[in-house]
């Protein structure tokens, strides 16, 4: 009998607790393990050069994130002073902060980029999120390839991970 009450004491511990499906699962979320949710997107700061499409420019960086999309997939987001913006969808597969596009999912690839929305297609591109966690966030390197786009580098610092 002992049994059956501490069957349905740990039934209803598990069917009561909220599972939020807003929020990566921490066991598989390599993110929450290295940096705490961040504080907010305004503090990053850095600059990233577009060039060999045209005149070079320099987009200033005013905010920037990485946020949980689903999955193993998450989303780096840049918002420019010039109010441009670039989205880098990356896909997390193991514990490494090294990101390559082309590369096999089985490893930690670059999915997307996009550029104010509009998806660019890729010759090849590589992302470095390093953690800094006296910072809450990340220091990012990016160095993109694009067909029509040119060139994008340039590091971004205290990328902070929302949930």
């Amino acid at each position: 009998m002992k049994q059956y009450h501490l069957l349905f004491a740990l039934s209803c511990l598990f069917a009561c607790t909220p599972i939020d499906p807003d929020t990566p699962p921490l066991d598989e979320c390599f993110f929450c393990t290295t940096v705490s949710p961040g504080p907010t997107p305004d503090l990053a700061e850095g600059v990233i050069t577009q060039q060999n499409a045209g005149p070079k420019r320099a987009f200033e960086v005013s905010e920037a994130s990485i946020v949980w999309l689903e999955a193993n997939l998450y989303s780096l987001q840049y918002w420019f002073m010039s109010g441009d913006s670039l989205e880098i969808i990356i896909g997390e597969a193991t514990d490494d902060f090294n990101y390559h596009f082309p590369k096999p999912t089985s490893e930690n690839h670059i999915l997307e980029i996009y550029f104010n929305e509009d998806f660019v297609t890729l010759k090849d591109a590589a992302l470095s999120l390093q953690p800094r966690p006296e910072e809450n966030g990340f220091h990012t390197v990016v160095n993109i390839h694009t067909e029509l786009l040119g060139d994008w580098n340039g590091t971004v610092n205290r990328v902070p991970f929302l949930q």
